[in-house]
């Protein structure tokens, strides 16, 4: 929607001043009919008789005032002030064009932002479960979202040794620092940490600490004091620490 516009300076305007009641009337109605109509401030006789509230008495005094010009061989007239004060045909539609041009590259940036949004979600569809086998997370019955790290050293002297592999089965005596990090058990999997001291079953937190249970089972190696004399340089706080990770629902001492 396009306004007429009445511009201030024509407060002291001496054309518009010299206007009575009737004429100033005529004079606005006109210029809204032409940016309604979007004549650029032409007029003819059929838009005379179209423009409401028009009295054709006062088309002689705006053509003396200066406010419209006659037509020569048209038999019509033009707001004289028309172009300098409102919006022309040509802006409009320029205006119209641009403003249909930004919808359709909104639209076009909607899409390709609907479609990669489809991607994204059709991509995290595919992606694998991070409960799955081997992997704890709380249930929420104790230590919500807590994780109780304990660090042990073992007499290690290459990685073949280290505590992800236990198969090594050789005991040496250079300290190697391996993590041990206690979660509670995920679905499917025994209870979880808040009442592991009550199910000796209990299932390790992660895959070096089921190593050890592995290899502690495969060797009979059930005891604090069994698994200092496998693994000599071993001191009895680690050896608790290993088979707490194992084994952690059971208690040591």
């Amino acid at each position: 929607m396009t306004d007429a516009r009445l511009p201030e300076r024509w407060l002291m305007d001496r054309r518009i001043q010299r206007l009575n009641a009737e004429q100033f009337r005529a004079y606005t109605m006109s210029l809204m009919y032409a940016v309604c109509n979007r004549t650029d401030g032409q007029l003819t006789e059929d838009d005379i008789e179209a423009i409401p509230h028009f009295e054709r008495g006062s088309i002689p005094p705006l053509v003396a005032a200066g406010l419209w010009r006659q037509e020569e061989g048209s038999g019509g007239w033009v707001i004289t002030d028309y172009l300098a004060t409102q919006t022309s045909r040509a802006q409009l539609e320029a205006a119209e064009m641009a403003r249909t041009k930004e919808a359709q590259r909104s639209a076009q940036n909607r899409g390709r932002a609907k479609a990669a949004r489809a991607v994204t979600d059709a991509e995290s569809c595919s992606t694998p479960d991070s409960t799955a086998y081997g992997t704890a997370y709380d249930t929420g019955q104790a230590r919500q979202g807590q994780d109780r790290q304990k660090t042990l050293s073992s007499g290690i002297e290459s990685s073949d040794a280290m505590p992800g592999n236990p198969m090594a089965q050789k005991p040496v005596a250079s300290p190697v620092t391996a993590a041990v990090t206690r979660n509670p058990g995920s679905e499917g999997m025994p209870v979880s940490v808040g009442r592991l001291a009550l199910d000796p079953d209990a299932w390790p937190a992660d895959d070096d600490a089921l190593s050890w249970r592995t290899w502690c089972e495969e060797n009979s190696v059930l005891t604090v004091q069994g698994l200092i004399d496998a693994w000599p340089g071993l001191n009895e706080a680690q050896a608790l620490n290993m088979l707490a990770g194992a084994y952690p629902g059971r208690e040591w001492s």
